[in-house]
């Protein structure tokens, strides 16, 4: 079977090569820096994965407040 080749952002390619550098200079080979290197991207990404799901789930609890606040008015009040 061929490998598959996947097309990355500069931006990624940019981040990965740097931090591996850096985990080399730490003291690490060429594969484990760029191991180190790709998780720490994997963990930075899951972090604003996390924010922004918080923050989604936060909007839709939001606007179902607003929605009942609007409501208020309307509910009958003979109990």
């Amino acid at each position: 079977m061929g490998e598959k080749m996947v097309s990355m952002p500069q931006a990624v390619n940019e981040f990965i090569a740097s931090n591996a550098s850096i985990f080399v200079q730490g003291g690490s080979n060429s594969a484990t820096g760029l191991l180190a290197a790709t998780k720490l991207l994997s963990q930075m990404m899951m972090r604003e994965a996390q924010t922004m799901a918080f923050s989604d789930a936060f909007l839709l609890i939001s606007i179902l407040l607003c929605i009942a606040f609007m409501l208020v008015p309307v509910m009958d009040r003979k109990r």
